[in-house]
């Protein structure tokens, strides 16, 4: 029955809002943005184009909605075409286009799935009924090649308030479909384990920016630019409610005419005092 597969296939609504808040920021390269950065910027690496980007991010905002691979294709060609965007990344071949596609989709779709299960996770009745998390390795799908670091914390149960996930909470990578999954104490208890597994020091390694070109420390197992949990800071609030918006202005190059100097010191200097230290207090 159609009707009832539609009322089955509901959107996912943490999903949808994570991407909803996010603002069109102007990029060259995927690594403009940092780890936590991506929770309130969206960025497609190569797109400066302030109506490009709108359209793109609309596009995705659909993703979370049920949009298929395929229908966002579409989308993404309809927006390529209609703002004339070259120079990007696969832009050559039909299979090019369709693997930059695929890719914009993926990363979008991992990212708000998973703060969205971040943010459902953490809500504080959750949390006190479920205090810990266990890593699924390929939750939503067993990946061809599995990365073996990956594979290494496949079952392993922490704290769901443990630093450990502030590194390890999945996608990380690219196209990495690990996922997080909720216990109860009974749980762990039916597991016959009487509490959370020791959590392991990863140590890090270093690797070249691409951006910068300079010599970086990254956590091992972990892809680069991805030792962080998506939607931690929007979850947790961190995030202003009234920055989670589009900001104002929109992006856009600043014409020369339109010199914006910031006012003189003296214009808005006001006078101040500093309070002195009771009698007999030390300054410490």
């Amino acid at each position: 029955n159609a009707d009832m597969a539609d009322d089955i296939r509901q959107p996912f609504q943490e999903a949808v809002d994570y991407i909803r808040q996010k603002t069109p920021l102007p990029s060259k390269t995927w690594r403009d943005l940092e780890g936590r950065a991506h929770d309130r910027g969206f960025v497609v690496a190569g797109a400066t184009n302030e109506a490009l980007l709108n359209d793109l991010k609309s596009a995705v905002e659909k993703i979370p909605k049920g949009l298929s691979p395929d229908e966002f294709e579409k989308e993404f060609e309809k927006a390529v075409a209609k703002h004339g965007w070259t120079g990007w990344k696969g832009e050559g071949t039909p299979a090019g286009r369709r693997w930059r596609a695929r890719v914009i989709y993926n990363a979008n779709l991992r990212t708000a799935e998973a703060a969205g299960r971040y943010k459902q996770m953490t809500d504080p009745d959750v949390l006190k009924r479920r205090p810990f998390w266990r890593y699924r390795h390929g939750y939503t799908r067993i990946p061809a090649v599995p990365r073996p670091e990956h594979v290494a914390l496949d079952g392993k149960i922490y704290r769901a308030t443990d630093p450990i996930w502030d590194k390890i909470y999945p996608p990380n990578d690219w196209e990495c479909s690990c996922g997080v999954e909720p216990l109860t104490p009974e749980e762990l208890k039916e597991m016959g384990k009487d509490g959370p597994d020791e959590p392991p020091d990863l140590g890090t390694r270093p690797i070249v920016d691409p951006r910068t070109g300079e010599t970086v420390q990254t956590t091992n197992g972990i892809g680069f630019g991805w030792d962080h949990a998506p939607g931690q800071s929007w979850a947790q609030g961190v995030i202003p409610p009234e920055l989670q918006k589009p900001l104002d202005p929109p992006i856009r190059p600043v014409h020369p005419d339109e010199p914006k100097p910031l006012p003189p010191l003296r214009d808005i200097a006001r006078p101040f005092e500093a309070p002195k230290l009771p009698a007999g207090r030390p300054e410490a």
